[in-house]
């Protein structure tokens, strides 16, 4: 019983590495609710891994592009696509992709 304890206590160190290397959602939802202006339209948020990739509309997509940017835990902030003006209104579509890092984790 011993040995299987051993065991189960090694496999339960190796889950917990592999979930700790991606974001939680939720946090990451709430932390973007309240980094984003309230300009910004999210049409789509995914989480694939540590990436993180948003699509939506805000009156200057570039500006949103350097504010992700700038916060410490995002890393390869890009827009994988040109943004596009939204006919007959000031807002631009916007599609941005990045990866969350937290604490010790390599990049």
């Amino acid at each position: 019983l011993r040995a299987d304890l051993m065991r189960f206590n090694a496999n339960l160190d190796l889950v917990g590495k592999y979930v700790a290397q991606y974001p939680n959602p939720l946090l990451a939802l709430d932390e973007l609710s309240r980094l984003l202006p309230d300009d910004v339209l999210i049409n789509t948020l995914e989480f694939k891994g540590d990436g993180v990739r948003l699509s939506g509309q805000a009156a200057n997509a570039a500006k949103l592009l350097d504010l992700l940017a700038g916060q410490p835990g995002y890393v390869d902030v890009k827009a994988p696509s040109a943004t596009t003006r939204v006919q007959g209104s000031n807002k631009e579509y916007f599609t941005i992709e990045f990866k969350i890092r937290r604490g010790d984790k390599a990049p």
